[in-house]
Order: structure tokens, then sequence, then C-alpha cells
């Protein structure tokens, strides 16, 4: 969601025994990924996070690093 010159990123999860926290991650091309924030993992399902650090590029990819506390991880789509 895009207002007041920041995107606000929303989702949902459902906990897993394993899981240790989310990585935030931003493209301009929708190929080359950053990371902008780690998110840690709490007893709420729904997370947000307001990216401030936005420019006047014209477009914005982003992505959730899944990380479980073994250290492996996985992308959201």
């Amino acid at each position: 969601n895009y207002s007041n010159n920041a995107i606000t990123l929303n989702w949902k999860y459902e906990s897993e025994s394993n899981f240790s926290h989310f990585g935030v991650e931003r493209s301009l091309n929708g190929r080359d990924f950053i990371s902008i924030k780690d998110v840690s993992l709490t007893d709420n399902r729904f997370y947000s996070f307001k990216d401030l650090d936005v420019t006047s590029a014209a477009a914005f990819y982003y992505r959730l690093k899944l990380v479980d506390k073994d250290g492996t991880f996985s992308y959201s789509k």
C-alpha cells in the first residue's frame, strides 16, 4: 500500500515451532533484492512494515525471507 511517500507491507503468518524471523527484502528490478529489515516473530499473526526509504523509482518489488532457527530459509512469492 503506497501512501504519504511510504510503502506499507502487511502480511499474515501461521506460526511454526522452528521459525525465527522474517527478512524484508526490496528490489527495483524484481531480480536483485537487498535486505532492508529483519522482523522478529511475535505471538501476533499479523505483521506490518513501513518502508520510508522510497524514491521516485517506477516500481518496487518486495519479498519475505522466512528464516528458521537452524538458519535454513525460503522466500515468499
